[in-house]
Parts: structure tokens; sequence; C-alpha cells
């Protein structure tokens, strides 16, 4: 489900990671969550996953969704780690990430 919200975009998600154990891992945004953003380039978003607050990037996947990072930190504080399922609130950052 994906609601636009004044808190931002709201989605559910499951976590992987490229090499599992090593480096970032990430979430793929459902394709309606990411039509929200900008289709192209590399998009600063600000928002909070389980409660926890973070910044980070979204990158377009080239299949019509977006990737976001999502580091050690971010994992930690939101109590999830990779395989997981996490809510998503997000919305674009006027900061640079």
């Amino acid at each position: 489900m994906v609601r636009r919200q004044a808190m931002g975009i709201t989605f559910r998600a499951k976590l992987w990671a490229p090499m599992e154990g090593k480096g970032w891992s990430f979430v793929t945004m459902p394709k309606s969550a990411s039509a929200q953003l900008p289709a192209r380039g590399r998009v600063a978003v600000e928002g909070m996953v389980n409660g926890f607050e973070f910044r980070s990037s979204a990158f377009p996947d080239g299949d019509g969704s977006h990737n976001i990072q999502v580091n050690a930190v971010m994992r930690e504080g939101a109590k999830v780690s990779v395989g997981d399922t996490a809510q998503f609130s997000l919305s674009p950052s006027t900061d640079a990430v």
C-alpha cells in the first residue's frame, strides 16, 4: 500500500543486499511510490524507516522504480536486517545527502 501524506510517500519494502553481509543494503520502492519521485538521476530523500529518522539517496533502477540505500546505522535504528520488511515514510529532501 502506498499513500501520499503531508509527511511524504509511505510504503513497505523488503531489504536486500547485492553481497550478503558486506556493505550497503537496499530497498526497491514500489513503482506507485517511485512515480512520486523524479525519474532521472539521484534523488536526496529524508524520512523514517520503522520510526527511525534517516537521510539517504534514491536511485532510478531503469525499471520504473527507485532503490534506496540503507546503511548499518539505519538498519540498527529501525531494528531490521536484510530480508526483513520495513515501513518507510519519505519525501524528497531539499538538502544534499
